[in-house]
């Protein structure tokens, strides 16, 4: 082992000053980088996980709260048909019909023509 560790430190003697100087700027450029790329890897990641989480919650609300506002509105159109209303004098419940109801009042008998 100490043979080996001999043959390599001589090589390193009889190396050129540029293959030298070369030698010792990369490996004090790489050592640096080797140490400080996981830690910048790591917080980089962390932040993704975040923005990730933060813009998935925000899709899921926007989604709800659309589905929701859709459902309300096809609600209200299909009670529009039935609007019922009262009368606050006779304490009497009326029936206020649209033009296009004529299947609920054919059903119902309430069309006066067809009981006279």
């Amino acid at each position: 082992m100490r043979v080996k560790l001999c043959i390599v430190i001589e090589k390193l003697r009889n190396l050129g000053l540029y293959q030298k100087f070369a030698l010792a700027i990369t490996s004090l450029g790489l050592l640096p980088a080797l140490i400080i790329i996981p830690i910048l890897t790591s917080r980089a990641v962390r932040g993704n996980q975040q923005a990730v989480s933060t813009n998935y919650e925000q899709a899921v609300h926007h989604v709800a709260s659309s589905m929701e506002n859709m459902l309300s509105g096809y609600d209200n159109a299909a009670q529009v048909i039935y609007h019922y209303s009262g009368d606050n004098t006779m304490d009497v419940l009326h029936l206020q019909y649209q033009e296009y109801d004529n299947l609920r009042q054919i059903l119902e008998e309430d069309d006066p023509a067809r009981t006279a």
